[in-house]
């Protein structure tokens, strides 16, 4: 699977921050949107995503009705506390 990023890198030179601003619909003007010490970088990364399976565990579990009775006991004598 393959993913795409847009978006525009805006590095203000002056103090020294950089903020990221994702390309879409408010990002239209983006030169109303940057201060006259920033600068613009345009940016496209594709990111290849791997495919891995979910490994997925089964099994069984059979517990003997003796312990099954020694835990309800155990619980019952429990609750008389």
């Amino acid at each position: 699977m393959e993913k795409k990023f847009k978006a525009w890198i805006i590095l203000d030179w002056r103090y020294g921050n950089m903020r990221i601003l994702k390309k879409g619909k408010q990002a239209r003007d983006i030169q109303n949107k940057v201060k006259p010490s920033e600068i613009i970088v345009d940016f496209e990364l594709d990111v290849n995503i791997p495919e891995f399976p979910i490994t997925k565990a089964r099994g069984k579990i059979d517990i003997p009705e003796a312990k099954v009775k020694e835990i309800l006991i155990d619980s019952f004598e429990g609750d008389e506390d």
